[in-house]
């Protein structure tokens, strides 16, 4: 029973991270539009690298 409830914690946070990234898509395309694109792109870049480290934190 233990299993399965961690099982679907990790498919909720999944599912979590995905709608983060999402958010910070289209945030980042929204910056980017109004700044020509370029620190858009740094954000977005920043945003992908956070995610990264954050996935692969013992929190995980």
């Amino acid at each position: 029973m233990n299993g399965g409830k961690e099982n679907s914690h990790n498919g909720r946070s999944s599912y979590e991270s995905f709608k983060l990234v999402g958010l910070g898509s289209r945030v980042s395309l929204t910056w980017s539009f109004a700044t020509g694109g370029v620190i858009g792109a740094v954000i977005f870049v920043i945003f992908l690298i956070v995610i990264t480290i954050s996935h692969q934190g013992p929190w995980n």
